[in-house]
């Protein structure tokens, strides 16, 4: 049923042909009296509905197993990887990220037959989209209006820094090959893409023997660096200029393996950062999300 549905041919034969002797017995069986009316219509229709039943069962089965084999695997192992499990030590390939959800990617291609299939099941008034999926589709929707404009994936972020306290400087670099760098209340924007390296760095925060002050940098190396060290952060919004822009604060900084503080407070730096991006990829949660390993479920 589900390789048929991929030339979306015999499917809707076997579909149309059921409602079509439905909607036969019921005309034919008009001018009987109505006990053999009645007689016929029970009769007929159970059959009809038993091969109805059966259609839908061989429909929701194929389907699940053809997406736990294919598309939902990799759903699946995506569940317990950062992004969506924010707290894993593991990342989702960006280029296995882009292959899956980009549109007309994997996903898209796998709801084609879905969709089909979704159609037909609606008509025969048999089967229905599990909830879990319904979800993951919209997940789907809102990362590739968020995301997917462009190639690579990514979103455009204008960046402000902001010294807190007594640090004579503040950096922020994002990216590896060609990295922005943001220094003081310097504003800078690019395009964020989620193999992109991301630190904030202090320069001359005052220690005590030391003129000069000492330097801390936080760091997240390789594939969405900059969501994990987000994530390492407290997320706030701050006006600026009449602008809300979102907001992150660190306060881990260390140096010499011990944390950094002066008068009892604690080493802070902010990032002010904003983009255009409808809906916003980088507010705290978007990506979590554990995906279903089931398309249809029994009505």
């Amino acid at each position: 049923i589900v390789s048929d549905a991929h030339d979306k041919k015999q499917i809707r034969v076997v579909v149309s042909s059921l409602l079509r002797v439905r909607n036969t017995v019921r005309e034919r069986s008009e001018e009987a009296p109505e006990v053999v009316r009645n007689a016929i219509r029970t009769a007929l229709s159970g059959l009809i509905d038993s091969a109805q039943n059966a259609l839908a069962i061989e429909i929701i089965g194929e389907t699940n197993q053809q997406w736990r084999d294919g598309v939902g695997k990799d759903l699946r192992e995506f569940s317990t990887q950062f992004p969506f499990a924010p707290d894993s030590e593991s990342s989702v390939d960006p280029g296995r990220f882009t292959e899956v959800f980009a549109q007309g990617g994997r996903f898209d291609e796998t709801m084609k037959w879905v969709t089909l299939l979704e159609s037909q099941l609606t008509q025969i008034q048999r089967g229905q989209v599990l909830a879990g999926h319904d979800l993951d589709r919209r997940m789907v929707r809102r990362m590739q209006k968020a995301l997917f404009s462009a190639t690579p994936p990514g979103c455009k972020i204008l960046f402000l820094t902001q010294p807190l306290g007594d640090i004579n400087a503040v950096q922020f670099v994002l990216g590896d090959n060609d990295p922005l760098v943001a220094k003081s209340t310097q504003d800078a924007s690019m395009e964020w893409v989620p193999s992109d390296s991301a630190s904030i760095q202090i320069k001359g925060f005052p220690v005590p023997g030391n003129d000069a002050g000492v330097d801390s940098i936080l760091s997240e190396q390789g594939n969405w660096g900059f969501l994990k060290l987000l994530a390492r952060g407290t997320p706030g919004t701050t006006p600026y200029k009449d602008v809300n822009y979102q907001s992150c604060t660190w306060n881990s900084f260390q140096h010499g393996g011990k944390e950094l503080s002066a008068g009892g407070a604690k080493a802070q730096a902010a990032l002010l950062f904003r983009t255009t991006a409808e809906p916003n990829p980088l507010e705290p949660g978007f990506f979590r999300h554990e995906f279903s390993d089931e398309v249809f479920g029994a009505r």
